[in-house]
């Protein structure tokens, strides 16, 4: 038995404190090593020889590992603290609703421009695109996108 533990505790412990690190310090890790290891010896009877010792070891680690963690947060305590949820008060939504409608608004006035003065307005203030790249784009010349836009925010 020892010449099994100096050659898989490496393994196990790794294992194990893969699973367990962050939930469990380390004498519990060390605790579910030992365990794993006492397993082994207690279910030599069922251990298929046709399988390595090393895969066994590691399916028990891993098994054991587990375990530990769900008995570990079944025992633990939780602070409801920890989970409370800042429910906004009644001006945020009042402000999330002026906003909206306000967007809604400039939506409507924009459509009103008509279809060419909307497009350069919201390319050039909403998608920030330059007079000459809207030119480009709407087929037009600069200095009707230079008006266009000079008549609109003057509005």
């Amino acid at each position: 038995m020892n010449q099994l533990i100096s050659q898989y505790s490496g393994l196990v412990f790794a294992i194990v404190r893969n699973k367990l690190s962050g939930a469990c310090d380390s004498s519990e890790i060390e605790d579910c090593v030992t365990d794993v290891f006492l397993n082994f010896q207690s279910g030599l009877e069922t251990y298929d020889a046709r399988s390595s010792v090393k895969n066994y070891l590691a399916v028990i680690a891993r098994n054991q590992a587990g375990m530990y963690l769900r008995n570990r947060l079944q025992t633990e305590s939780i602070d409801c603290e920890d989970f409370l949820i800042e429910i906004p008060d009644e001006n945020d939504f009042t402000e999330e609703i002026a906003e909206k409608q306000l967007l809604e608004t400039v939506h409507k006035e924009i459509k009103l421009l008509g279809h060419l003065d909307s497009e350069i307005i919201i390319r050039k203030y909403y998608f920030g695109q330059s007079s000459k790249q809207i030119a480009a784009v709407c087929f037009s010349s600069l200095v009707i996108i230079c008006i266009s836009v000079c008549d609109c925010s003057r509005l």
